[in-house]
């Protein structure tokens, strides 16, 4: 990491070293991801500012994107996690999607959704599983 990138947070409050600027964000700063000419920070989400909790921050502190609100509800954040992807920050939500932004500018690259899981049925052991499934039953 180079001098230009140092930084530190606690609480709600990033500090970047070599501008000597504290960022103050709406809540509690759970991740930082480091890129060569900006900064992507994925916040703690709050009702009052919704599921776009991932900011882009310049080397000088200023803030230059926040992450899109998306139009269909079951890709709608919080975000959860992020990580580079390459040249990319890959920001994910708890309902699966994930987008891929461009670190400094914010633009958004790609939107991968996954299906939701199956729930797995419990597996019944021998006569348990039998007994469920009728055998042994005379039809009359």
């Amino acid at each position: 990491m180079s001098a230009a990138l140092r930084y530190a947070y606690r609480r709600n409050v990033l500090t970047l070293k070599a501008a000597g600027e504290d960022i103050v964000f709406p809540g509690r700063i759970v991740q930082v991801v480091a890129f060569e000419r900006s900064l992507a920070v994925l916040v703690e989400p709050d009702r009052r500012h919704g599921g776009e909790n991932v900011y882009g921050i310049g080397l000088d502190g200023t803030i230059l994107w926040q992450i899109p609100r998306l139009s269909y509800p079951s890709q709608a954040g919080p975000y959860v996690g992020m990580a580079p992807r390459g040249d990319d920050l890959a920001a994910w939500n708890a309902q699966g999607t994930t987008l891929i932004l461009r670190p400094v500018t914010g633009r958004l690259r790609d939107v991968q959704a996954s299906a939701p899981a199956a729930p797995e049925r419990p597996r019944l052991a021998g006569a348990a599983f039998a007994r469920e499934r009728g055998a042994g039953r005379r039809l009359s």
